[in-house]
């Protein structure tokens, strides 16, 4: 046979690949999972890639595997988010920062940095950052989450109120 054979077609980023094409050729996909995710690189790249490419999914977690070194994630389409309870949060954030690590008690939390804990498994907020209990060298700017996280939170908030509402304090007066 004389057909010429197709070129082979090199992905250097399988991750990226599946998730640019989540919108328009597998929107039709409700529970996502995929392991074997390099961490370094996900570390950086999780607030990016759950605000553009998962920002249809509601239930979003990023779980970090230590031997070897990478993450596994799981996205859930019509699944609600964990509850965005500001003061259980709080103590899960504080039980993730290392034993080594000096905390920094004026550290706040706000409804999109709770959100990004409870899908981020292994960051923790310390002062004005986030950092990744794994490696503590690494960190995640709280603003750039508070700014990516914004389109999220509304989007969510709307599809699912009840997930929300822990989190907003009550102005009314007792009758």
């Amino acid at each position: 046979d004389e057909a010429p054979k197709p070129q082979a077609t090199l992905i250097p980023d399988p991750l990226d690949e599946v998730l640019k094409r989540l919108k328009h050729y597998f929107s039709d996909v409700t529970d996502l999972i995929i392991s074997n995710i390099e961490d370094y690189r996900m570390d950086y790249r999780f607030v990016g890639l759950r605000c553009s490419s998962l920002g249809a999914f509601g239930f979003v977690q990023l779980q970090h595997h230590s031997n070897p070194a990478t993450y596994e994630l799981r996205a859930l389409r019509d699944d609600p988010p964990k509850s965005v309870d500001l003061k259980a949060i709080k103590s899960v954030n504080s039980s993730r920062i290392p034993w080594a690590v000096r905390v920094d008690h004026s550290t706040t939390i706000s409804e999109r940095e709770a959100l990004f804990l409870q899908e981020h498994l292994s960051a923790y907020k310390n002062g004005s950052d986030f950092f990744l209990a794994h490696a503590i060298y690494r960190s995640v700017p709280s603003h750039t989450v508070r700014k990516r996280y914004k389109a999220v939170v509304a989007s969510l908030s709307r599809r699912f109120p009840q997930q929300f509402q822990t989190a907003s304090v009550s102005t009314s007066t007792p009758s």
